[in-house]
């Protein structure tokens, strides 16, 4: 069966703060997308000191949107409620920074920095790169997150070529998981699940919903 969970990406504390106590009543994981200018252009709001400060039994996980994810990761593995760290395969390959020789290096670094921790390091991948960029990591994967629209803003059009994508990931490995952030509704929802899509994350559909219970029937 698939898993629904919202996303949250503003750019203000008092948003953030609206959002994570409104989805916490009724979610039992919240995604935040964490972005500062570096990998997008887009900033969004986050901060480690004011999500602990609320107390949330709802679980975490982090869509890094940024180009040094292991700088974030030693911030932000200690906050009690974070169980995944989405980081995006372009910036452990093209973006990766300079000290590190290469994507194995840095994908090592990455790895060792979770390594006894009860936290996934997953990946995420744009539309505009190739699955054949996941091959090398595949298989240190449980989920890998696919975006069905340009990263950085709140409803961004879905890119159809997404389908096709999760079936190559399927190809690759049969038994990881593939989640779908971007794009996702009532119109796409049911052509991901078919697709094999395991995780929806939805923004802006279930930001506007008034009933939770209502918005996850008419998305599965």
């Amino acid at each position: 069966m698939v898993n629904i969970y919202p996303t949250i990406l503003v750019k203000s504390k008092p948003a953030y703060i609206k959002l994570l106590n409104r989805y916490r009543k009724f979610f039992n994981l919240v995604q935040v997308d964490v972005a500062n200018g570096s990998y997008v252009k887009s900033k969004s709001y986050y901060c480690r000191h004011t999500t602990g400060k609320l107390n949330l039994k709802t679980k975490l996980d982090l869509h890094l949107m940024i180009d040094r994810p292991l700088r974030f990761i030693k911030r932000w593995k200690n906050v009690s409620n974070v169980v995944r760290f989405y980081v995006h395969v372009e910036t452990v390959t093209t973006h990766a920074p300079q000290r590190v020789r290469g994507a194995a290096e840095a994908w090592r670094d990455l790895r060792l920095e979770l390594s006894g921790r009860k936290i996934e390091l997953a990946m995420a991948i744009s539309p505009k790169t190739s699955i054949s960029a996941l091959k090398p990591f595949i298989h240190d994967l449980k989920t890998v997150l696919i975006l069905g629209v340009i990263p950085g803003r709140n409803a961004a059009p879905f890119i159809p070529t997404t389908y096709k994508r999760i079936k190559q990931i399927k190809k690759l490995n049969p038994k990881i998981k593939v989640a779908v952030d971007g794009g996702v509704s009532p119109k796409t929802a049911a052509k991901l699940i078919v697709a094999g899509a395991d995780i929806l994350y939805s923004g802006s559909y279930l930001n506007q919903a008034a009933d939770f219970k209502q918005a996850i029937k008419e998305l599965t």
